[in-house]
């Protein structure tokens, strides 16, 4: 888990990447360089801005720089275009899992909720949130922590969440069905996954 100023560490970054940072006063104030068209700063070497693409990537699922490093590992070693597997490993976490579903609305968010226990995965309980939901599970909550502040109003907020391809949402019994892999159109276009298979394919 990443535990950094979240505003210190957009800036160290170049990019508003955490959902407290991305208001109009702080992305103008802190990023004037980018300008309308959002470019980049001039000057960084090839080298220094695939480090920033993998630093970005990091803060923005909250994984330390092992956990980053082992799933690039593991996307060598999976048939298919590396970027899109890099991501769908990413994406696959219990932790986004529950962000993308709703249930979360960041995912720091997601990850305390998985941690502390409230979250079954197929009818067990499930607390690391890196585990890598399959294909085929079904992700609920607790019928003790529905009792939680955290999930007043869950079946509402889960109707009027916008949830991705690969998630199958049942507001009614509070479920989340995980019914494909991500597509490259679910993951975040703002975020060069390729940069980062370059930036461990030298270092």
């Amino acid at each position: 888990m990443i535990r950094k100023p979240l505003f210190k560490t957009a800036r160290r970054v170049g990019e508003p990447i955490f959902p407290k940072t991305q208001s109009p006063k702080f992305s103008s104030s802190q990023f004037p360089e980018r300008g309308r068209g959002g470019k980049r700063r001039r000057g960084s070497s090839e080298f220094g801005t695939q480090l920033t693409e993998k630093q970005k990537i990091r803060f923005s699922y909250g994984v330390s720089e092992k956990q980053l490093a082992n799933y690039v590992i593991k996307t060598h070693q999976t048939k298919g275009l590396p970027s899109q597997i890099l991501g769908s490993f990413l994406e696959m976490r219990l932790d986004n899992a529950v962000f993308r579903a709703g249930i979360a609305s960041t995912r720091t968010l997601g990850r305390q909720i998985v941690s502390h226990g409230h979250i079954l995965v197929n009818g067990k309980r499930m607390a690391i949130p890196a585990y890598q939901v399959k294909v085929g599970d079904t992700i609920g909550i607790r019928t003790q922590s529905l009792k939680s502040p955290l999930f007043i109003d869950i079946g509402a907020r889960l109707e009027k969440s916008r949830n991705p391809s690969w998630l199958t949402v049942d507001a009614t019994k509070v479920e989340v069905i995980v019914k494909s892999a991500p597509k490259q159109t679910d993951m975040d276009t703002t975020l060069s996954w390729n940069s980062v298979i370059e930036f461990y394919s030298r270092v």
